[in-house]
């Protein structure tokens, strides 16, 4: 399943694949206007212009891709409930009433009347919220086959009853679903006759419920979004009303671009690399901001190859690696450094007490000997979606040979890199990448079980008991159990060596002052709550 980087896009390896196949749909313009009706007029008054990593590709929740689509949809999109901006609160949107019974099994809503579509839809229904779920946890006809079953694999039915009011029914406990799955885009509410009748075309003239509407998508160049007029507040219980008539968004893919578009006031806020973020910090006229995420960024091995079989050889790789030393060449020591895969502003799963492993090249060549592997020969593989990928496998290279490990670099495009299965991922070695985390521990840990072997679980990791863990974690809302079932799992992970943690990686991002950013908590820019200085 999906951060900035540190690599082109943000995703999460849900939605990669998803995203190497929509890639084409930027090769056209796009006539949004004649899909949502007559053009407004020229937009006067308070514009806010964006820098997004890429374009724009899909704005439907069911198969949205990466953090410009998702950035683009807190703007277009609002679900039941959602995060009180720059918190883990949450707060009534869409939803007047919203009531979960003891057992966890039942969530009773009763819908704010009168909230309109865009473009004309109508008002939002009970039987909108039920199209929406169902949907994407593939219990409409036909089956949509969406990305993000999984979010909803614990529904049983949207029972309707009544025009604005409604009871959500499991089949057993799943925890991420009030942390992530409800308040964050697969619990958009979307209306049933603008899907039905926009079919694949909803994905780039979508029709929400927020304050603003879409009007305009240039590939390559611009999303553009109108306030919209008729739009019913449903978030100003807890934010004022929107600042800005229209706000831009332009995928810069360079980072040096950025920063110059930045410069040149072409650009009012946008994420920068970490050396533009330090001169933006020390510039007149500008501001800079730093946000945690939930991502990680790690050096993996690869178990199940001959050569990383032997739990010592794989302590003796993490044991040569120098950790600070990539964080301060390769990230410019913007981040900080990660003990285990879930960071310490995720409220539950955090496990304070995880090793710092440090460099001990004499460990490393001690248990090289003991494993028999003195004349070890690996290699290394990243991406070029990767942030300073080059930058980061030399100095492991360097680490290992420190140690007597030859190892060879090999950096592969992104299609390559990341083609699941077969002799591309069984015969890899050692990998570098990075990948996105959500606001609930289930999502950090669900790529790492054995259901995920020649999948994502590119370590090849297999453990009844860690599987075990993460199936009962996921089906209890006692955080207290949770916390120590992910503290376990962690533990168990550090055993078996299979992994050396590098980051626990921030956002950057630099802006002309007199902005007011918004700010997410997995550090997503909320471009509809930015203020201007009045």
């Amino acid at each position: 399943m999906p951060r900035p980087p540190r690599r082109p896009d943000a995703l999460d390896r849900r939605r990669f694949l998803k995203t190497l196949g929509a890639a084409g749909l930027a090769a056209g313009a796009v006539p949004l206007v004649a899909a949502c009706g007559p053009a407004p007029a020229e937009a006067k008054g308070k514009n806010l212009v964006l820098r997004v990593n890429v374009d724009m590709q899909n704005l439907d929740p069911a198969f949205a891709t990466g953090r410009s689509d998702y950035e683009i949809m807190e703007c277009l999109h609002e679900g039941l409930q959602s995060y009180r901006p720059g918190t883990m609160d949450r707060v009534n949107t869409l939803a007047e009433e919203f009531q979960v019974s003891p057992d966890g099994l039942r969530v009773d809503f009763t819908l704010r009347r009168g909230v309109p579509f865009h473009a004309g839809y109508g008002e939002v229904t009970a039987q909108d919220v039920k199209f929406s779920y169902e949907r994407i946890a593939g219990l409409t006809t036909p089956n949509i086959n969406s990305s993000y079953q999984g979010d909803w694999s614990a529904l049983e039915e949207v029972q309707v009853t009544g025009r604005y009011s409604g009871v959500i029914r499991l089949k057993h406990l799943f925890a991420p679903l009030h942390r992530t799955t409800l308040p964050l885009e697969r619990g958009y509410v979307l209306s049933e006759r603008a899907v039905r009748e926009r079919g694949d075309g909803f994905a780039t003239a979508p029709v929400g419920t927020g304050p603003y509407e879409l009007v305009e998508w240039s590939p390559r160049d611009r999303a553009v979004l109108r306030r919209f007029a008729d739009y019913g507040g449903s978030r100003y219980g807890y934010v004022p009303p929107v600042y800005w008539d229209e706000i831009q968004f332009r995928p810069v893919f360079n980072s040096t671009s950025a920063a110059t578009a930045l410069t040149a006031g072409e650009l009012d806020f946008g994420p920068v690399n970490p050396l533009d973020e330090r001169r933006f910090a020390g510039e007149a006229g500008y501001q800079t901001l730093r946000q945690a995420t939930f991502d990680y960024s790690l050096i993996g091995m690869n178990v199940a190859h001959p050569t990383l079989r032997d739990v010592r050889v794989r302590q003796a790789v993490r044991a040569a690696i120098d950790v600070d030393a990539i964080l301060a060449a390769a990230f410019e020591g913007a981040y900080r450094r990660a003990t285990a895969i879930i960071p310490p502003n995720m409220s539950v799963g955090y496990w304070p007490d995880a090793p710092a492993h440090r460099r001990d090249v004499d460990a490393a060549r001690r248990l090289l000997a003991d494993a028999g592997a003195q004349d070890l020969q690996l290699t290394i593989t990243s991406s070029t979606d990767q942030q300073d990928p080059q930058d980061v496998c030399q100095i492991v290279a360097a680490n290992l040979a420190d140690a007597g490990v030859r190892c060879t670099i090999d950096v592969q495009d992104a299609g390559t890199f990341w083609t699941l299965g077969g002799d591309v991922q069984s015969q890899r070695q050692l990998f570098y990448l990075s990948f996105a985390g959500l606001p609930d521990p289930y999502w950090s840990m669900v790529w790492f079980t054995s259901d995920q072997l020649n999948q994502w679980n590119f370590q090849s990791f297999s453990d009844p008991s860690f599987d075990a863990l993460q199936r009962q974690t996921s089906q209890t809302t006692d955080d207290a159990a949770r916390q120590a079932g992910y503290v376990e799992m962690q533990r168990q992970w550090d055993a078996a060596a299979n992994t050396v943690w590098l980051a626990w990686p921030q956002v950057l991002y630099a802006g002309r002052t007199g902005l007011v950013p918004s700010l997410r908590v997995d550090g997503r820019m909320l471009a509809w709550n930015f203020r201007g200085a009045g």
